[in-house]
């Protein structure tokens, strides 16, 4: 009897043993895609704000370009400046006489680039729009960076290209992130007369 008493505690020690091993392997397991998760949904914020933010920047770039096709199309000024500047998109005319070389924010329903005041952008849940209006304030801030490119640098005519950087900038978990965009736009319709 002892003989068989002593084989079926050494049995019993083994699945003691297995059973701890077992549950140590799916505990290791379990951890493991806790913290893969975890990790997954953090960079899913990152992802989603860079992809808002890039979407961001190429408006500010879009919303430039149809304020230049907006005034060589209607070839005048509406605060009675000079008629047909192709590249007169801003609010006003700065001390230098330039009607370039400055930080601006613009809007979907701006008529021009107004000095920029360092504002959050808001989200309008109503419109499904970003701008400066209404809505809630989001972590989002646009500059547009706008200077007339020299002759010499581009080979174009004097005042015939405009070089426009919409910069996006967000902070999130502590970090600030910057997205910047450039294109350059030209005098394209020669009908339409530069200063």
């Amino acid at each position: 009897m002892t003989r068989v008493t002593s084989v079926l505690n050494k049995e019993r020690g083994y699945f003691i043993v297995e059973a701890v091993v077992g549950i140590s392997i799916v505990v290791v397991a379990f951890l493991g895609i806790v913290g893969l998760l975890t990790q997954s949904l953090s960079l899913n914020r990152l992802v989603s704000d860079q992809h808002v933010g890039n979407g961001l920047a190429m408006e500010g770039i879009e919303l430039v370009k149809n304020l230049i096709d907006r005034n060589c199309i209607l070839n005048s000024d509406p605060l009675g400046n000079d008629p047909g500047e192709w590249n007169h998109i801003i609010e006003y005319v700065p001390p230098q006489g330039t009607y370039a070389d400055g930080d601006f924010e613009v809007d979907y329903n701006d008529d021009w680039l107004v000095p920029t005041q360092n504002r959050f952008l808001r989200f309008n849940e109503a419109t499904r729009a970003y701008g400066y209006d209404a809505g809630d304030n989001t972590k989002f801030k646009r500059v547009i960076k706008m200077d007339i490119v020299p002759p010499e640098s581009s080979g174009a005519a004097a005042d015939d290209e405009l070089r426009i950087k919409s910069i996006v900038t967000w902070q999130s978990k502590g970090q600030s992130f910057s997205l910047e965009l450039e294109d350059h736009f030209f005098n394209w319709w020669p009908s339409c007369p530069i200063q």
